[in-house]
């Protein structure tokens, strides 16, 4: 696929107030413009016939962009929707390559787990999931929290073989591998010990067995692009951690 401008940034959490007047700034288009979301866009949160969650993907529809989101924790799997449909971008015997819409929201995708794509001619890996670390508290709230967020093991070990020593250009996750975590935002309340660290050890494997020019995440609702982590092989590039800004990952064919 190929977009004149591609953007990326962190969760979004259903909030687009802001996307009509970006949009208008940056004079985006559906068809020259792609928005890359790491996670917890907040498109499938409330349920697909929920009126709320229906408005906000219209809003969002008729805004003048493509979204390709990064499954997240706070959100269910787009295949447990019925209303949604799969466009294959990559055939592949295990883990085939694609983005997931619904015909109602069509510029609304999202990329299904261990997808590999070519945007502008640039080597793209998209897998999402993540452990809610809020998990005791949502379902003691009655609020929505999804039993299948993080990856199985099948699903993980599906992944790591069809990757296993690729190259990447760009990695879009919603969590990352474990050293990479942002230790001095974790809640003091929260019990560290009770909190599956299965997302992160997969993506500590993933990293030491691929090749990456650059690696993006959100899920820590912080924003520090170009942080600095331990590498454990030349072939790991910069890595970014998105929240609440909008980045310019690509212009034209060339790489910004």
């Amino acid at each position: 696929m190929f977009f004149k401008r591609v953007w990326v940034t962190g969760d979004t959490h259903g909030n687009f107030e802001w996307l009509d007047n970006w949009c208008t700034d940056h004079k985006t288009t559906k068809e020259t413009d792609l928005l890359i979301i790491l996670g917890d866009a907040g498109f499938m949160y409330y349920g697909q016939k929920k009126a709320r969650e229906k408005y906000l993907k219209q809003h969002v529809q008729n805004c003048p962009i493509t979204i390709l989101c990064v499954r997240g924790n706070h959100e269910d799997r787009p295949s447990n929707y019925t209303s949604t449909c799969f466009t294959i971008m990559e055939e592949d015997p295990i883990v085939p390559s694609g983005y997931y819409f619904e015909p109602d929201y069509p510029d609304i995708w999202y990329a299904a787990d261990g997808s590999t794509f070519n945007i502008n001619g640039k080597r793209c890996l998209f897998i999402g999931g993540a452990y809610s670390i809020d998990k005791e508290y949502r379902i003691m709230m009655g609020w929505r929290w999804f039993a299948d967020e993080e990856l199985t093991s099948e699903e993980m070990n599906n992944i790591l073989d069809k990757i296993d020593h690729k190259h990447f250009n760009y990695v879009f996750t919603h969590t990352c591998p474990e050293a990479w975590q942002p230790y001095d935002l974790f809640l003091s309340f929260i019990d560290q010990s009770k909190v599956s660290k299965k997302m992160e050890q997969f993506f500590t494997t993933v990293s030491e067995i691929i090749d990456f020019d650059h690696w993006y995440f959100g899920h820590f609702h912080a924003h520090r692009p170009n942080i600095e982590v331990d590498k454990t092989h030349p072939g790991q590039g910069e890595v970014s951690m998105l929240f609440d800004h909008v980045e310019l990952l690509m212009e034209g064919d060339a790489e910004c």
